[in-house]
């Protein structure tokens, strides 16, 4: 499920962004290299660290949770969400993967693996039949 961004300041700085990307496309580019080029490093050296970030027991055996208690079939969710967490945690420098890597992975991850019985179990329980 995706929710567009709901803070008003984001959302006009976001228009902002666009209309001068729109009145002159290169001085756009221009304006944003270096962040662009800063980010590309980032990636670069977080790509360089990645094999060697590590996840502990623990925090795997809480992404199946997470998993599991969002009714994701299969192990593709907790996969994703571990393989995510590590990403996260290179892209800080990091070399072995937080709790907090998990639940910011795990809410890209698992939303759209969600089964079918866990939207129900969601629906029903927000029934007011069953309330």
């Amino acid at each position: 499920e995706l929710h567009g961004e709901q803070d008003a300041d984001v959302r006009c700085e976001i228009i902002r962004r666009r209309l001068r990307y729109e009145a002159d496309p290169r001085a756009f580019a221009l304006e944003w290299r270096a962040a662009e080029e800063k980010l590309k490093k980032d990636i670069c050296t977080a790509r360089g660290l990645l094999p060697q970030v590590k996840c502990p027991d623990k925090l795997m055996s809480y992404a199946a949770y997470l998993s599991a208690a969002a009714g994701c079939p299969g192990l593709r969710g907790e996969i994703a969400t571990v393989q995510a967490a590590r990403a996260l945690a290179a892209m800080e420098g990091s070399l072995e993967v937080a709790k907090e890597h998990i639940d910011a992975a795990a809410e890209y991850t698992l939303p759209h693996r969600m089964g079918k019985e866990a939207m129900s179990r969601e629906e029903k329980q927000s029934s007011p039949a069953e309330n």
